[in-house]
């Protein structure tokens, strides 16, 4: 029982990490000028929302409340919140720059994710080990799209 509510706790983490990236995402989508950066921001979204609903079902599977908040505090927030002030200023360059530091600390979110529940022998941990992946392949990809363009 105790296990679970660790894993519940560490679930509604990644739910907030999540909701951090859409809100970001959605934002970035409204306001990208250049359509191949509104079609990334567009995707990125509904990544987030996938795995916003695949983490809601790994809470209440194992009986818990998945909390759909943003965060308000950290190091999420305050990678988030720059994406967000960033895209107004429509600089491309500046816009992907926050985009890759946001990806980069909710890999850092992950890891530390799994670092407090992979002792626990739980399915939960394959499926946070495969949205880790999905997020660094997501980090990777506007890795690549800045590196394309320092060329």
């Amino acid at each position: 029982m105790e296990n679970n509510k660790t894993i519940i706790a560490v679930l509604n983490n990644l739910l907030e990490i999540n909701n951090d990236r859409i809100s970001g995402y959605e934002l970035a989508t409204k306001n990208a000028e250049d359509s191949d950066l509104k079609s990334l921001f567009s995707d990125m979204t509904a990544s987030g929302f996938k795995l916003c609903h695949d983490l809601r079902n790994e809470v209440e599977k194992l009986k818990g409340e998945a909390l759909d908040n943003l965060s308000t505090s950290g190091n999420n927030f305050d990678a988030w919140a720059e994406v967000r002030s960033v895209i107004l200023t429509k600089d491309r360059n500046a816009i992907l720059n926050s985009c890759e530091v946001g990806e980069k600390v909710a890999l850092n979110g992950y890891e530390d994710a799994l670092n407090q529940i992979e002792l626990i022998n739980n399915p939960v941990v394959t499926r946070v080990q495969q949205q880790r992946l999905e997020i660094l392949l997501a980090h990777q990809k506007i890795k690549n799209i800045k590196g394309n363009e320092e060329k």
